[in-house]
């Protein structure tokens, strides 16, 4: 991408997406990382990895691997700041640059690391309504695996084989718990 697009990728890597793991606990700290953030269907982190995963790929193809920090809306200097403000001039942490590559790798490269023995992806939930977080770690993974397969295909067939185990044992547990409630509406 270049131009408006370009323009637009970034600024959504400089905003929210690209810096909710620094901050909300449901994603920095989520049980898809070994966390105990994002409870009841687990669905957070793996929607903002279905958002990351194709802004990850963008960005890189544009030559774009890592931007500066942002606070708030500002991209400012980091250190001490004016003392307008009356806060005896503090010193503004530095915080850190926005990768969105590195940040994508280090949570598929933790889910596919934690792929239970049974061949199951994320936490182990119970009832009709425990497909649901995983089915959105799915859609992360097959955008991973197309996006990775030409330059590192080891990696791309890793993610391709842990969709279909997570696949095969979650046609094994719907034979005894089949959906229910709204997962079964969809």
């Amino acid at each position: 991408p270049r131009g408006w697009l370009l323009k637009q990728l970034t600024l959504q890597a400089e905003g929210l997406s690209g810096h909710l793991a620094q901050f909300w606990d449901d994603v920095m700290h989520s049980i898809w990382i070994g966390g105990s953030g994002d409870g009841g269907l687990h669905e957070r982190t793996p929607y903002w990895l279905n958002g990351m995963v194709p802004l990850a790929f963008l960005l890189s193809n544009a030559g774009v691997e890592e931007l500066d920090p942002v606070v708030g809306i500002y991209k400012a200097p980091w250190g001490k700041h004016g003392c307008l403000s009356g806060d005896g001039c503090k010193l503004i942490p530095t915080p850190t640059p926005v990768n969105v590559m590195s940040q994508v790798e280090a949570y598929i490269s933790y889910i596919l690391a934690h792929q239970g023995s049974d061949g199951w992806l994320g936490p182990n939930s119970s009832g009709g309504g425990q497909y649901w977080g995983p089915s959105n770690v799915l859609q992360t993974l097959w955008q991973w695996a197309e996006a990775k397969q030409a330059v590192a295909p080891a990696t791309s067939q890793n993610a391709t084989r842990a969709v279909l185990l997570h696949m095969l044992e979650q046609y094994r547990r719907m034979q005894s718990t089949p959906l229910t409630s709204w997962a079964q509406a969809r």
